[in-house]
């Protein structure tokens, strides 16, 4: 990584809010002194799953910001759509880690009105739906100009991902998506 320090990384994992001192300490315990390389250390801060590997690599590109959204610290990219991003996130305020996704819009569009109003739209209409087939939105709000909203955490692939795998699928397979799609709707 460029010119980074063990120390250094330190200070920035602390300073982004991502590792608590408590964490580094018990890091550096682990290590045994303070002069390991900046791959044994992080290395040490993976293994430990205290940062992902995509919290380390905007650390070591210099990106300080985006590791949060309210209670929610962000672990790593999921996917992309045109107006939005969404995350893997845990729930690090409440004490219980709980996964979630975390939907932000892009900042590209944060000045957008009409974007900003659709984006919080989607989040209005979903949010009082209660289905097996329609992932719940919890929370929607807006941090430094970002609007988000919070999600359960729905393991697995989008269907556009699976269809493009999939190139062709059984009648009896397909009807069944259609179905839950429907059944959602």
């Amino acid at each position: 990584m460029p010119d980074l320090t063990a120390e250094r990384l330190a200070q920035l994992c602390f300073d982004t809010g991502i590792v608590s001192t408590q964490d580094l300490d018990k890091v550096w315990g682990e290590a045994g002194r303070h002069d390991v390389s900046y791959e044994q250390f992080s290395s040490v801060l993976l293994r430990k799953e205290l940062l992902t590997n995509w919290q380390l690599e905007r650390i070591a590109s210099g990106i300080r910001d985006g590791y949060f959204y309210g209670d929610y610290k962000i672990l790593y990219l999921v996917g992309a759509g045109t107006f939005s991003r969404v995350y893997r996130a845990v729930d690090h305020l409440s004490g219980d880690n709980a996964v979630r996704a975390v939907k932000v819009l892009r900042l590209r569009y944060s000045d957008d009105i009409s974007a900003t109003e659709q984006f919080l739209r989607e989040a209005r209409l979903v949010m009082p739906l209660r289905h097996p087939n329609i992932v719940p939105v919890q929370h929607v709000d807006s941090q430094r100009g970002r609007y988000y909203m919070v999600m359960d955490f729905v393991e697995g692939q989008n269907l556009r991902d699976f269809v493009k795998l999939r190139k062709h699928m059984e009648l009896g397979e397909a009807l069944k998506i259609i179905t839950d799609i429907t059944s959602g709707l």
